[in-house]
């Protein structure tokens, strides 16, 4: 079967909204984003997708959060109360731990921690983050760089992971995903 991807400008829209959230983590995210070319490729995509008002408008967005002051590790973090992680969250993460090397097991790892990090209430993406998910996308990422069903999947779960969740962003990229993000956008048609 052949495999149907978004158009190359729903990509890119995607990979600039990414890199948003992870320049909400603080300066060091930012830091880790600019060494890792993300500049660069918010700009190729503006000037590629010049016709494209949604990808003008995230690249301007993500250009701003390169460029901006970040925000440190002083600033106010969320201190609502986050549900304790649930037994099926810890044994996709104790699945995905034992076999790192198992493409399939990896996969469908990243398939349900999308799902249990998107379900209600919204705190359900910090338990499942708190959890040790980002570390499960990280390693999924670094063992098959060139999967575009792993990285895919893996771009999609840092997205919710981030989405309003500041100290997430921050451990995201503290764990290296900042470089792999980059490199991952390579791979990508």
């Amino acid at each position: 079967a052949v495999k149907v991807f978004p158009p190359k400008d729903s990509i890119y829209v995607g990979m600039c909204e990414i890199i948003i959230l992870l320049a909400e983590g603080g300066s060091e995210n930012v830091e880790r984003l600019v060494a890792s070319k993300a500049a660069a490729f918010v700009a190729n995509g503006k000037r590629a997708f010049v016709d494209n008002e949604k990808a003008q408008d995230v690249a301007s967005r993500a250009t701003t959060a390169l460029g901006a002051p970040a925000k440190t590790s002083t600033d106010t973090v969320s201190s609502k109360a986050e549900p304790a992680p649930s037994d099926e969250i810890s044994g996709v993460v104790s699945d995905m731990k034992a076999s790192a090397d198992d493409l399939n097991c990896q996969i469908k790892g990243l398939e349900a921690i999308q799902r249990l990090a998107s379900k209600d209430p919204p705190e359900s993406a910090a338990a499942v983050a708190k959890a040790g998910a980002c570390d499960c996308v990280v390693s999924a990422m670094k063992t098959f760089p060139d999967e575009i069903r792993v990285l895919a999947r893996a771009c999609s779960v840092i997205n919710i992971l981030c989405t309003d969740n500041r100290e997430t962003s921050k451990y995201f990229g503290e764990i290296g995903v900042c470089e792999i993000f980059m490199a991952a956008v390579k791979v990508f048609p």
